[in-house]
This record gives structure tokens, C-alpha cells and sequence, in this order.
């Protein structure tokens, strides 16, 4: 009696390779939505290799899951796009603002520009006058207005003028 050749359901792979091969695209399909083969920076990382085993549709699944957690873990990752880059700051520029919000806060109290009555007309003139005096009388001249300002120059003065103006103009309300 000659066998009748059975002819196997298209959903049915004809070979082990092509049964895995199905089960490893069922895996990527099924974390497509969650877990990308290409991270943000371009970089490319199998799902899963290639396997000598057969494996359920989950076994399939996490097995892809723990290849794309293991690539990520080798590549690293920092997420700073759109963020602010302080490293662009000139840092030792601000020693004078500092030093002069010092020299306030031993002169009145600490914040007590934040409690000046009509502070943005205030400190809109007192801007002004430390520009002025700047473009007068030169950049490295200290002030010497004030005593307890001494070691600081109108640039720092003028600079905490315009972090107080900033202040105030996000409250603006």
C-alpha cells in the first residue's frame, strides 16, 4: 500500500529552523510595542539568537525580553535631550554675584530682596546705576559706594539686579 504524502497546515512550519524562526517573529511581534530593536541613539541589538530548542510562544517571549534587558545593559544609557547643559556656565563669573548677595545678606537679612516694597522699579534703577557706573568709571573697579560691599565690582551688582529682576518677573502674576 503506497502512503498518501499528508500535507501539513500552512501555520505549521515543514522544519525545526523555520518552527523557531516563526516562534522568535511571534516574539518580536509580540514586544514590539514595549521593547525596540534600535534604543534611541541608533543603536542595534538582536532580539533573540538563534536556538536549538523548541519553545512555547511565552518561553519565545521572554527569552527575546532577557536578550533586549541584557543588550540595554551592555549599551547604557543617559537620557539628557532637552535638558539644561549647566556645563555651558562660567562658573568663577558668578563668584562677584555670590559675594555681593553675601555682603547683603550681613548688610539687611537673607532674601531681603525678595520683601523690598515696589522691588522691580527698585531694582530696575539700581540696575541703571551699576551699568552706568560700569560704563563710566571700567569693568574692574570695585564698588566703593558702600563699605560692606567692598571686593565687589558694579558688574556683580549689576548682575544681582538682573537675578532679582528675573525673580520677579516669573511671579509676575
Amino acid at each position: 500500500m503506497r502512503k498518501q504524502s499528508q500535507q501539513k497546515p500552512e501555520h505549521l512550519p515543514s522544519t525545526r529552523q523555520a518552527f523557531i524562526e516563526q516562534q522568535i517573529e511571534a516574539a518580536q511581534k509580540a514586544t514590539d510595542n514595549y521593547l525596540p530593536t534600535v534604543d534611541e541613539f541608533g543603536h542595534r541589538f538582536p532580539i533573540v539568537e538563534p536556538v536549538n530548542e523548541y519553545l512555547t510562544k511565552d518561553e519565545a517571549i521572554k527569552k527575546c525580553c532577557k536578550a533586549i534587558a541584557e543588550a540595554h545593559a551592555q549599551v547604557g544609557q543617559k537620557f539628557s535631550g532637552g535638558k539644561l547643559d549647566w556645563t555651558l556656565v562660567d562658573w568663577s563669573s558668578l563668584e562677584g554675584l555670590v559675594k555681593r548677595l553675601m555682603c547683603g545678606e550681613k548688610k539687611y537679612s537673607r532674601d531681603n530682596w525678595k520683601k523690598v516694597p515696589n522691588a522691580v522699579h527698585e531694582y530696575r534703577k539700581a540696575l541703571l546705576r551699576h551699568i552706568f557706573k560700569y560704563l563710566n568709571d571700567g569693568a574692574d573697579l570695585e564698588d566703593k559706594d558702600d563699605p560692606l560691599m567692598e571686593g565687589t565690582t558694579h558688574l556683580d551688582a549689576a548682575m544681582c539686579c538682573l537675578m532679582f529682576l528675573k525673580y520677579f518677573e516669573g511671579r509676575k502674576g
